[in-house]
């Protein structure tokens, strides 16, 4: 149940009052509560924080009661947990603005970051300058790099390997999972390929075995690694 896990929401609603400027609600998620009463006090003078969640399974349902304007999602080790949630969040709910925060300067996840739909990537070390920064641009509908990481381009960061030619896995099978692991149900892969629903399981689970995989987890994060949500 959500009650017993780690999780603070706000009883702030959004003004109705037509001359009231509204200010971008923010929901705060990291598995460090330090992290987040320090998030909450830089950028409360400017977004309303909602909510703060430090619990990797609660973050879906916070989103889904809360429906922020954008998520701020601290991602730790393991990285597939906290990416995955991301990943569900922008699938139930596209307008909803991902700001992904990381210890890490690697390139290559800053790439799989945007590839899973995030809007924006900073690091841990970056000051509270910068963090306001990329939450104003994403308020206003851009996507924000920090400078430590190819030099803040997005299209410097480098491309996920091609896959056709390098997995053990026929056309249908890599388009099958390509689809299922952006987030379509079985039966809307169905109808994009115009084959049974039945067809489209039975695709998945030959590829997973040939790949060795063993659940929706493990696929998810094969399709960071291989490609796929390219």
């Amino acid at each position: 149940m959500l009650d017993s896990l780690a999780i603070h929401l706000e009883n702030a609603r959004p003004s109705t009052s037509p001359d009231v400027v509204q200010r971008k609600r923010v929901l705060l998620a990291d598995d460090q509560c330090l992290v987040l009463d320090m998030m909450r006090n830089l950028i409360e003078p400017e977004f309303d924080v909602v909510g703060t969640v430090s619990e990797e399974s609660a973050l879906v349902p916070v989103a889904d009661q809360l429906r922020p304007d954008i998520v701020v999602l601290g991602i730790n080790a393991p990285f597939t947990n906290w990416l995955g949630a991301g990943t569900e969040i922008r699938r139930r709910h596209p307008e909803i603005r991902l700001l992904f925060i990381t210890a890490e300067a690697d390139a290559t996840l800053a790439a799989r970051v945007f590839a899973l739909g995030g809007s924006g990537l900073l690091l841990k070390q970056n000051r509270s300058p910068e963090v306001l920064e990329a939450l104003r641009t994403l308020a206003d509908g851009g996507h924000y790099l920090t400078r430590l990481i190819a030099g803040g381009e997005v299209a410097a960061l480098p491309h996920s390997p091609e896959t056709n030619h390098k997995l053990p896995l026929s056309e249908r099978q890599i388009e099958v999972l390509s689809f299922l692991v952006k987030g379509l149900p079985m039966k809307a892969v169905a109808r994009r390929l115009g084959i049974s629903a039945r067809t489209v399981a039975f695709h998945k689970y030959n590829a997973m075995n040939l790949l060795g995989l063993r659940g929706n987890a493990d696929l998810i994060d094969f399709a960071m690694h291989s490609g796929l949500l390219r």
